[in-house]
């Protein structure tokens, strides 16, 4: 975690983004060597920086892991998720209508990527938010 993540009073709060293409979700599976889940699938994002606006931390989380850029303006807030495991960790997920880019360009933090459908996703093994976002998905 970089020393910039936004942690206030201990909660550690992050972005994520649901970014569709013809049905499908696009998931990235992390590194093997991520301390956390490793090689788990997720939806794109990440901690927000101290001070970073909510849409500019979305916008550079999806940038940064993928390579695509999202349209804020045109993003909804979808859910949050505070996993049980980790009560003081909130994620704030985001739907995102407007993506430009063609070709996903995956970030070190990931070493794979694949459009799936939530019925698909939900046969990996997914991280416990993307876990929590897919069943949320489900309804």
């Amino acid at each position: 975690m970089s020393a910039t993540a936004s942690n206030l009073e201990g909660v550690f709060l992050a972005v994520r983004a649901v970014i569709s293409r013809s049905g499908k979700l696009l998931l990235l599976q992390r590194d093997a060597s991520h301390n956390r889940n490793p090689s788990h699938w997720e939806v794109p994002g990440g901690l927000i920086e101290i001070g970073e606006p909510l849409d500019v931390a979305l916008k550079r989380e999806v940038k940064e892991e993928t390579g695509l850029m999202v349209s804020p303006r045109l993003a909804n807030p979808l859910t949050f998720i505070g996993p049980p495991a980790k009560p003081r960790y909130l994620e704030l997920i985001y739907r995102c209508k407007r993506v430009r880019g063609e070709k996903v360009a995956l970030s070190g933090e990931h070493q794979a990527f694949r459009w799936a459908t939530v019925e698909e996703a939900l046969d990996l093994e997914l991280t416990p938010t993307a876990r929590a976002l897919m069943e949320f998905l489900l309804k």
